[in-house]
């Protein structure tokens, strides 16, 4: 079916991201902050971006949810 096609696709852009993340050299951003009001380290957000795709994995696992709730 072509929306499981789309989830699939969402879980491979989802690894891909988790990948390179991790080729990322973090310490090159320590002291540096982020946004308009210079809010965010870059660890807040790495946490946020990781809580975003663990959220992703747990809806795209079960995809008639997702297919339910993203509609």
């Amino acid at each position: 079916m072509a929306n499981y096609q789309s989830i699939e696709n969402i879980r491979t852009k989802r690894a891909e991201i988790r990948e390179r993340i991790k080729e990322l050299d973090l310490k090159s951003f320590e002291g540096n902050t982020f946004g308009s009001e210079n809010e965010y380290t870059y660890r807040a957000l790495i946490g946020v971006i990781d809580t975003l795709l663990t959220d992703l994995s747990t809806l795209t696992q079960h995809k008639n949810k997702f297919l339910k709730l993203s509609t």
